[in-house]
């Protein structure tokens, strides 16, 4: 017998995260709550996992991590941890029996800076230089070198206590930056900045000290506490005729790693907490206007679940392979940085979501056999971690993906649906076959919590346990149906999709609930 009421289909995986909406206009696929998933393939899939690349703990948390090629086949790792310690790897995942390369160094955070520089002319080697947060005079490791050394020729201004906190490269220079003054180095040697060398204020006395330094679309962009915004005017031939203009003072970067350039954009992690587009910002001229996270409706979310206090070690990274945005944040209980924002800005419409499943303190890009580079974090707790792994492990630790929907009240089929009872019948999980384990799915009616039911993600062809509603072809073609039977009456019904199981994994193509509308008397006549 054919059912008589309405089958109601929700596709999952096109929208993250949206909570700035209000309910008659959040679209039903949306979700309040999205940790520990991803939408890559444009399924609801719990996130993937990530394997800790050193076999034991370095004796301190991990602040920063470099791939480091000294050559073009020679490629070592580089660790910094918060005791002012520097490791490197070869290989073997051993870190030299965490035997440090150098010692010293200060107590950093993950505002340390690294760049990346050298072989300026010919047969010159390649060179890592280390911006210890001001502490101590730049250091450099020099090729396949095990050891740090202060550069060769730093500025005369450069002294105790008095140190450049920020670097990068640009126009063959190595520029640095110390209080409102920047340096570029000799074009022909990145340690000499004594001869041949440029040095110029930057708008003093407005704001503070420089924060951060990015170089976009060619353009040398550094950013002053305060909110102050300034590039290079880098377009005479004489370099001697070079000098800093201001675009912004209310552009403002969170941390010297908070900027990063995805899809012909640059964007950047500001003080607020939200993030800020460069190109909307030069289009629109309004810096709100420019809120990626108010643009894209979950600018609540982030100040109602994410610290403040962990916006000045924010690190932003950039993923190609899989057009991924990433940036660390705080829990509001937490005292170190645990929680990665995600934008997959891979879809027309970017979508949003959380990870908790690791403690990430600094990001970086690592290349992986097959010549792509891949996101890897240091952590906390002495590790490196390298992500985006097949196994649904972080290290050897289980994780929960957690995602909720909004309250659909079901007016996407039918404005007039908003306002009626509707007597909620089944629900259809609509899913790619993964492994013998269970989907949760808990279901709250008008906000209240009803029950939790139980999906198998996998199909048993001798399994008679479950029933059958009238149902159109899947969406996706190697996608699989289960359907149970949801209990009770109300305007609208929210889903939470859980499953922590150790390497367990899933992927939702859809929902389809089974419901009768009608008034109050007619449904509790019929139910």
């Amino acid at each position: 017998m054919a059912y008589a009421g309405v089958l109601a289909k929700i596709p999952l995986g096109a929208l993250g995260i949206v909570t700035d909406m209000p309910p008659a206009s959040t679209p039903a696929d949306a979700f309040i709550e999205a940790d520990n998933v991803n939408f890559e393939n444009g399924l609801l899939e719990k996130a993937r996992g990530g394997l800790r690349w050193n076999e034991s703990a370095l004796p301190a948390g991990v602040v920063s991590v470099w791939d480091w090629w000294p050559d073009v086949a020679t490629q070592r790792l580089i660790a910094v941890t918060s005791t002012g310690s520097v490791y490197r790897d070869i290989g073997d995942r051993l870190f030299s029996s965490n035997v440090a390369i150098a010692s010293g160094l200060g107590v950093l955070t993950p505002n340390t800076v690294l760049v990346e520089g050298g072989q300026e002319v010919a047969l010159r080697s390649k060179k890592l230089f280390f911006f210890t947060e001001g502490q101590k005079q730049v250091q450099v490791l020099t090729g396949d070198g095990t050891s740090l050394a202060d550069i060769t020729s730093p500025a005369a201004d450069w002294t105790t206590p008095n140190f450049p906190h920020v670097g990068i490269i640009h126009r063959n220079r190595l520029w640095a930056f110390l209080d409102q003054r920047s340096y570029a180095s000799n074009t022909g040697d990145h340690e000499n900045f004594t001869s041949n060398f440029l040095t110029d204020s930057i708008f003093p006395g407005e704001g503070g000290a420089v924060i951060g330094a990015y170089v976009y679309k060619g353009r040398l962009f550094c950013f002053k506490t305060g909110g102050f915004v300034y590039y290079l005017e880098d377009s005479p031939a004489d370099s001697a005729s070079w000098f800093w203009r201001k675009l912004a003072s209310n552009f403002g970067l969170a941390s010297p790693h908070g900027a990063i350039e995805a899809l012909n954009d640059m964007y950047a992690a500001n003080t607020s907490g939200t993030v800020t587009s460069y190109l909307a910002t030069e289009k629109f001229g309004d810096i709100e206007a420019a809120d990626f996270f108010r643009n894209a409706k979950m600018e609540q979310y982030i100040h109602k679940n994410l610290n403040k206090g962990g916006l000045k070690e924010l690190h932003a990274l950039y993923y190609p392979e899989k057009k991924q945005m990433f940036f660390t944040y705080r829990k509001s209980s937490q005292l170190s940085n645990d929680t990665l924002v995600v934008i997959d800005v891979g879809n027309p419409a970017p979508r949003i979501y959380t990870q908790t499943k690791g403690t990430p303190q600094c990001l970086a890009l690592r290349k992986d056999v097959y010549g792509v580079d891949r996101p890897m974090y240091g952590s906390y707790d002495g590790y490196v971690v390298l992500m985006d792994r097949e196994d649904r492990l972080e290290a050897t630790s289980a994780y929960e993906m957690k995602a909720q929907t909004s309250a659909i009240d079901f007016r996407h089929i039918d404005p007039n649906m908003a306002t009626v009872e509707k007597h909620f019948d089944a629900l259809s999980i609509e899913f790619v076959e993964e492994g013998n384990w269970d989907l949760l799915v808990d279901y709250y009616i008008d906000g209240k919590f009803v029950e939790t039911l139980s999906y198998k993600m996998f199909i048993d062809p001798d399994y008679l346990g479950e029933f059958e509603l009238d149902e159109d072809l899947l969406p996706y073609p190697h996608a699989k149906s289960r359907t149970k039977r949801l209990k009770g009456t109300g305007r609208s019904i929210s889903f939470v999709f859980r499953q922590g199981g150790s390497n367990q994994n899933v992927q939702i193509a859809g929902i389809t609930v089974s419901l009768r509308p009608g008034t109050d008397r007619q449904l509790r006549r019929e139910s």
